[in-house]
């Protein structure tokens, strides 16, 4: 049996386990779509009256991930990234991303259980103007 599609057999390392076949820059759109998105959450929760925020409550766990990473994220305001940075930046920096990686997996580990826009990511995503079977 070959392994065509990317898939393992215990015990046996895949050829390509995350096989995609994107098209040129579709990485780029989704990685655009991700910052917008995130940017609208972490505005709606710091800049919005309660009038004008979403349906959607992030929970207590959101909430503290959320505030970590404005936390550290303002230390970076008016940094300019280059390759030239010390290491104490570049560990600051690793820190930010492992920051802003768990508030990504928060985002997606919130349970839909009523209205899906109480999802911080569906409501995200319909302000960006992508719905169910769009693809960007």
């Amino acid at each position: 049996m070959s392994n065509t599609t990317g898939a393992t057999e215990y015990g046996k390392k895949g050829e390509s386990p995350f096989y995609m076949d994107l098209k040129d820059l579709t990485h780029v759109s989704y990685r655009a779509c991700w910052k917008q998105m995130l940017s609208f959450i972490v505005r709606a929760e710091l800049d919005w009256t309660k009038e004008e925020r979403p349906q959607y409550r992030l929970t207590q766990s959101q909430r503290i991930k959320c505030a970590k990473l404005t936390q550290k994220a303002a230390v970076f305001e008016g940094v300019v990234v280059t390759e030239e940075m010390g290491r104490d930046e570049r560990e600051r920096m690793a820190d930010l991303d492992r920051v802003f990686s768990q508030f990504r997996i928060e985002l997606i580990d919130h349970s839909l259980i009523g209205n899906p826009y109480e999802s911080p990511i569906i409501s995200g995503l319909s302000i960006l103007g992508i719905g169910s079977g769009e693809t960007g």
